[in-house]
């Protein structure tokens, strides 16, 4: 598993290996990991593509609404990219639905299994209801 050099908690590994076959759908992509990522915002991972930057957060479902709403506070005031990338239709439209007014203009929402199939087609939909490419 990829980690930029550190070793995640055995608790974490499916988590790990999720966010590891997500980026690997974007192979020309630099990215950060663990220990390396911004240590305010803290994403899973950052991501930089074609000039863009992204933090990306690989939702499992396993946090509450509330618990998302007070990490996505974090992103308040950035510039960049918000990938969220879920596990399921529903658990997407849950977070699209109840994203904080912080991260509304910035986020991006999709499915694991959306960008497993098609990662640079319009698999990305923002906090209106419209699709978008990356």
């Amino acid at each position: 598993m990829y980690c930029n050099s550190w070793k995640p908690k055995y608790d974490q590994l499916r988590h790990e290996l999720w966010l590891t076959d997500f980026l690997l759908c974007y192979p020309d992509a630099d990215t950060l990991r663990g220990w390396a990522v911004d240590r305010r915002r803290r994403p899973d991972a950052e991501m930089t593509l074609d000039g863009f930057r992204y933090d990306v957060e690989l939702d499992t479902g396993e946090q509450s609404l509330a618990q998302v709403g007070r990490r996505q506070r974090r992103y308040a005031g950035s510039s960049d990219y918000l990938l969220y990338v879920t596990l399921s239709d529903r658990r997407l439209e849950n977070l699209r639905r109840n994203a904080q007014e912080a991260v509304r203009s910035i986020a991006l929402f999709t499915t694991l299994g959306a960008a497993l199939a098609d990662p640079r087609g319009p698999i990305w939909i923002d906090g209106h209801g419209e699709r978008t490419a990356i």
